[in-house]
């Protein structure tokens, strides 16, 4: 989930935020595939410095390679700076661990920095790894520095096999995630722009986000909150639309872009990934008050909701709920592979393994 240095600072756009998420969702009755006794939370530490992680906001997997990369910064740290003008923001990381590694049931785990922090910084949000060609996608906030203040400028980069930085560009500042679609790279782009723009969009339930390609193209528009992305194995790209409650199922072909029937959730999602076997696994707040409570002013937990959507259907099945946040609090993704499911979180550190499936 998006949030820049500008809209923290801005009171309109923490205001617009609130108002407009005072909406929850009342909880499924089916039983979840895993149930809460079945999780555990996993401490991840940075092989480098001995630090913790904190806000694994993005997963993907590399599943010939049997690898879990991880996105994290602690969010709340940076806007903090950012907002008080600090001589220094704080800066994140992108990790890697085995996936092997999480079936051994330890409660702490180190996981390995992948590259060097970039010019500007290293607060990488939105992630996609291209299976074809290893390379590792990423969406970072970069801030740079105009006269006592910060500014957010969004940025794409390309990470190499061997961790090398390929790749670095500019980008809208309201990037959000990837995805990478025949060897084209897609963002979603979830506002039409930041800022004071972002809350009025916000206030007023415009949908002004939409996904782009890496040059910036426009493929689709019309978007309620455009937020995580991913490419089924049929060709098609699903978008998460977090304030519409829904998925969009987007067929590209050169030069075109066929909108499909939305896909109803129930619940605000998040970050989106493709399971072993094909299907949606999309991390679901089912309290886009709680989230904008804790998010923004620090307020309480967020309740966090997984589920399983088979692509073809639309038929749902609940994988993991925590409507208390006893666990995990505003889960953003989860991966689901070698029957494990992995959940990241935006705010919490480390991450929830559940290992054993109902």
């Amino acid at each position: 989930m998006r949030t820049s240095a500008r809209d923290i600072a801005s009171p309109f756009g923490a205001c617009a935020f609130l108002i407009l998420s005072a909406c929850s969702v009342k909880g499924e009755t089916v039983s979840p595939r895993y149930a809460l006794e079945h999780c555990a939370r996993v401490s991840l530490v940075s092989s480098e410095t001995g630090q913790e992680i904190i806000g694994a906001e993005d997963l993907d997997i590399d599943r010939q390679g049997g690898r879990l990369f991880v996105s994290a910064y602690d969010r709340r740290a940076v806007e903090r700076a950012a907002r008080q003008g600090s001589d220094n923001i704080p800066e994140g990381g992108l990790y890697v661990l085995a996936l092997d590694n999480l079936s051994e049931r330890a409660s702490r785990l180190q996981a390995d920095p992948i590259v060097a922090p970039a010019n500007g910084g290293l607060r990488p949000h939105g992630i996609a790894f291209d299976e074809a060609t290893g390379v590792l996608h990423v969406v970072n906030r970069n801030y740079v520095r105009e006269e006592r203040r910060w500014r957010m400028q969004a940025q794409l980069l390309a990470i190499d096999p061997k961790g090398e930085l390929s790749a670095a560009q500019d980008i809208a500042c309201s990037a959000n995630d990837l995805a990478v679609h025949k060897g084209r790279l897609l963002v979603t782009l979830d506002h039409g722009g930041c800022g004071f723009r972002a809350g009025f969009e916000d206030v007023f339930g415009l949908k002004q986000a939409r996904l782009v390609d890496a040059s910036g193209a426009t493929l689709v528009d019309g978007i309620g909150f455009a937020n995580g992305a991913t490419t089924l194995a049929d060709g098609r790209v699903m978008i998460a639309a977090t304030r519409e409650r829904l998925l969009y199922p987007v067929a590209l072909a050169e030069g075109a872009a066929d909108k499909q029937e939305a896909i109803p959730l129930g619940a605000a999602p998040d970050n989106l990934s493709i399971s072993d076997d094909g299907r949606i696994v999309a991390a679901l707040h089912p309290s886009l008050m709680a989230i904008g409570m804790q998010r923004r002013l620090g307020v309480g937990r967020s309740p966090s909701r997984i589920l399983e959507i088979d692509p073809a259907t639309g038929d749902r099945r609940i994988l993991f709920d925590d409507p208390k946040a006893s666990l995990i609090s505003a889960a953003t993704v989860a991966i689901l592979t070698r029957e494990l499911l992995i959940i990241g979180s935006v705010i919490d550190p480390g991450i929830v393994v559940c290992r054993s499936a109902s």
